[in-house]
C-alpha cells in the first residue's frame, strides 16, 4: 500500500529544478526492498522522478504498439530479453574462443 501526502510548492527555488517550477513533494511508502535500494542513492527526488519518466515513456510506448495492433506483454518482454541474453552470450563465448585461437 502506498500512501501518498502531496504539498504543491510553486515559485520556490529548489536546488535542481528550474526557477519558478511547480514541485510537489510526497511522502510514500515502500516495500523493504525499495527502501533499500533508495537508502544508497544520493538524491532519491531525481531516482524517482527518472523512474517514474521512464515507466511513463514505456506505457506511451506499449500504448503506440497497441493502436497499430501490437501487443507487448510482461511475458513477451522477458522472452524477448532471454533471447537478447543468449546471443550475447554465444557472441561473446565466440569472440573469447577467436583471441585464444589468436593468440
Amino acid at each position: 500500500m502506498v500512501m501518498i501526502f502531496s504539498y504543491f510548492w510553486r515559485g520556490i527555488f529548489l536546488p535542481g529544478y528550474p526557477a519558478g517550477m511547480a514541485v510537489s513533494k510526497f511522502s510514500i511508502s515502500v516495500p523493504e526492498d525499495v527502501a533499500q535500494q533508495l537508502a544508497t542513492v544520493s538524491n532519491i527526488s531525481e531516482y524517482v522522478t527518472e523512474a517514474v519518466r521512464r515507466r511513463r515513456r514505456s506505457d506511451m510506448l506499449r500504448n503506440t504498439f497497441a493502436e497499430a495492433g501490437l501487443m507487448v506483454t510482461d511475458e513477451g518482454v522477458a522472452a524477448m530479453g532471454h533471447r537478447v541474453s543468449a546471443k550475447l552470450t554465444a557472441r561473446r563465448a565466440k569472440t573469447t574462443r577467436s583471441r585464444r585461437q589468436a593468440a
